[in-house]
């Protein structure tokens, strides 16, 4: 009897041990994963902001892109650094379409794009 009763309180802890397992490796997972996203976003929201100011630049509308540092900043060393010189070529950007008349920059860039369709589209 006394052994039925040791074996029943070895079963007992057996499954107390596993059931905690289990629920501190869901918990780990779970912490995991938060983790995993955040780092996630850190990483692609400047660089989808960067895709979309490239964008912008495409067709010469860099009048609404902030070239102040401010803004989300990425983990990313080499993120920032194409950041950095993309804000810097977009502020050269406006001081020279400050010289160039706004109608020969449209017409310019329809020539670009036009010209780019050509070689794409044979």
């Amino acid at each position: 009897r006394e052994v039925e009763e040791h074996t029943d309180k070895e079963r007992d802890n057996a499954q107390n041990t596993i059931i905690t397992v289990v629920f501190i490796s869901l918990g780990v997972t779970v912490v995991a994963i938060v983790t995993a996203s955040l780092i996630a976003v850190r990483i692609s929201d400047p660089i989808t902001k960067l895709v979309h100011d490239m964008h912008r630049v495409e067709v010469m509308d860099i009048n609404g892109i902030e070239t102040s540092k401010a803004g989300s900043a990425s983990i990313v060393r080499e993120v920032e650094e194409m950041k950095k010189s993309f804000l810097a070529m977009v502020a050269m950007l406006v001081e020279y379409k400050s010289f160039i008349p706004s109608h020969l920059i449209v017409e310019e860039s329809s020539a670009s794009s036009d010209e780019s369709m050509s070689l794409t589209h044979p």
